[in-house]
């Protein structure tokens, strides 16, 4: 089985693989593990474990009670990993047909308890990174399962976030303008600039030291964004910071759609 230099995360591993085979039997056709353990920059002290769960079919409502259980138990045995495990639940049928076909599936992740969920296209970025790096920790490999993507279709579908990214800042007010809520924000800024370069989906730290040397006027920002984010701290964030915050997200819009929205972040020019 795949190992990391973490050996708590390879008990926890062992035991998430362990838990799915004895829940899901043969309705488990692979466990893929993704997210900052592959891509080399894991932080024991704050980062997630990511996995998907391809399955033989759809979840029946017994089943997904069993999960929940299961989640729940593993929590009470990992305290220290409690919220911050994420497990994708996803039918082959529902892989097959990702991009042009929304299918319940189920999710639990950090601030979400599990939960039966419509898994839309929306998910073809976790997909897409899912069959380029993610490691096989039982079944066969990803590109079994998910079918190709390309990166031409990844970059046109971080494209689409961003646009709903517009209307949540930009245009609107969403988003908590709360420190932990808003360095969300600049990360996530920071991922989608990354990915539209690379063609690649990059963790949070990666992007946010990338899109900073890419981009050295919101590398202020970006410092104080991660920042905020190991503060873990819900205190309000000041008008100032807030103004850049959107700004930022209308630079990144703006880099997607080839320059438009220029007026919006004039305050704080581009490149």
């Amino acid at each position: 089985m795949y190992t990391t230099p973490h050996p708590i995360v390879n008990l926890l591993l062992a035991d998430l693989l362990a838990g799915h085979r004895r829940v899901l039997d043969d309705r488990l056709v692979g466990l893929y593990l993704f997210g900052s353990l592959v891509s080399g920059d894991f932080d024991p002290a704050r980062s997630d474990v990511d996995l998907l769960a391809a399955l033989a079919d759809d979840l029946d409502d017994e089943t997904a009670e069993r999960l929940r259980l299961f989640h729940d138990d593993l929590a009470a045995r990992y305290p220290t990993w409690a919220g911050r495990i994420e497990v994708l639940y996803l039918s082959l049928e529902g892989l097959r047909n990702c991009r042009t076909e929304a299918r319940m599936g189920a999710v639990i992740s950090p601030g979400e308890p599990f939960h039966p969920r419509e898994l839309n296209r929306d998910w073809v970025l976790n997909w897409y990174m899912i069959r380029e790096v993610g490691v096989t920790l039982f079944g066969p490999p990803p590109q079994a399962v998910i079918p190709h993507i390309s990166r031409d279709e990844f970059i046109q579908i971080v494209r689409e976030h961003l646009d709903w990214w517009r209307g949540a800042v930009v245009e609107g007010n969403e988003i908590e303008e709360r420190r932990g809520s808003q360095a969300y924000v600049v990360l996530t800024m920071c991922r989608a600039l990354y990915s539209m370069a690379q063609g690649l989906q990059a963790s949070k730290p990666a992007a946010a030291a990338w899109a900073s040397t890419a981009y050295p006027q919101w590398a202020g920002l970006i410092e104080r964004a991660q920042g905020w984010r190991l503060e873990r701290s819900d205190d309000p964030l000041d008008a100032p910071d807030l103004a850049e915050v959107r700004a930022f997200v209308a630079f990144t819009v703006a880099r997607a759609a080839g320059g438009e929205h220029q007026s919006l972040f004039e305050k704080f020019p581009g490149d």
